[in-house]
Parts: structure tokens; sequence; C-alpha cells
């Protein structure tokens, strides 16, 4: 991602951050096809990441109550962020499926440096980076903090399994509606 691409999202955020701050992020909520969201959002991630080996194979087909532009949001974040601390590689593979609970899971799977177990309460939060993470990538720790934001107006769950050298696997679920 060039220079204006980065400047670019990180203004995003800063007004993400500002308008959850302030109470005025809200989106509306529609009824969708979740595997159509994510087919088109996978397919865009591969025209922008060229180089990296994104592999999606499993389905979940589901309506979901959801803002498509948000939940693609925070796709995008799990996804970019599994590929910056990745090995060039290795493979970033993307797993959803339908739970025993009726909801529909999303998750992202990287091999990369993984995060130590205490930390990884903490990556949800604002400004928060895992020290390791500095030589990997550049950011202000809000990505993931505003992912958190959306996924919880989305009455979704959402956390991170992670092993030190590793990788990590970011998911989120979201409840399945009738049609």
């Amino acid at each position: 991602m060039g220079q204006v691409g980065k400047l670019d999202r990180l203004v995003n955020d800063l007004l993400d951050m500002s308008s959850l701050e302030n109470g005025k992020l809200s989106f509306e909520l529609k009824s969708l096809q979740f595997e159509t969201l994510l087919n088109s959002t996978v397919e865009m991630l591969r025209l922008i990441n060229p180089g990296s080996n994104i592999i999606h194979t499993t389905a979940a087909n589901a309506m979901v109550n959801a803002n498509a532009f948000r939940i693609e949001q925070v796709m995008i974040n799990f996804v970019s962020n599994a590929i910056k601390y990745s090995p060039k590689d290795k493979p970033v593979e993307i797993i959803t499926r339908i739970t025993e609970d009726n909801r529909v899971y999303f998750a992202v799977q990287d091999h990369g440096i993984g995060i130590a177990p205490e930390r990884q309460a903490n990556v949800f939060n604002k400004f928060y980076r895992v020290p390791e993470s500095s030589g990997y990538a550049q950011g202000l720790g809000i990505g993931l903090y505003i992912c958190s934001q959306i996924l919880d107006i989305h009455s979704a769950t959402y956390g991170v399994e992670s092993e030190q050298g590793k990788g990590s696997l970011f998911y989120f679920t979201l409840p399945i509606i009738d049609r």
C-alpha cells in the first residue's frame, strides 16, 4: 500500500474513532447474505495484496443482520493485519462456518509472530500495540479497537487465539437471521 493509501486509512480510522467516542458512529443494519459479502471482500483483498497468499475454501451461506460496509471494514482489518505480521511465504487463511449455536463464524489464521498470552486481552483496547509488533508494521493501535466497537454494535462475539512464534487467529461471530 502506498503512502497516500496509508494516510487515507489513518485519517479514516481517526474519524471513526472520534465518531465512536462522541456516540455518533451509527449505521443501519440490513439483512444480507454473508457469503456474498465475504466473496467480494476476499476478491478485493487479493487485488490490493497481489503478493499475498490469501486462502478461503470454506462456506457460510447464511443471512445476517449487518452493515455491509462496516463488516467489510472488520474483515479487511483482520486480513490486513494477518498479512502484515506474517512471513510473505506463509498463507493467510480465512475460515468460515455455521456454528452449532446458529451464528456465522469468520476467522483469519496467520502463521506470523503471534501474541503472548498475557498480551491477548489488550489487543482490542484503544491505542494498544503488542510491543513485539513494532518491527513489522507501523500503526497507532486503533484498528482493532474500531473493529471491536463495530462488532459490539452488531451483537457479535469476537476474540483472538494466539501462540507466540506460531501465529494468531482473529475471529468474530454474527447471529444468523431467518430470511
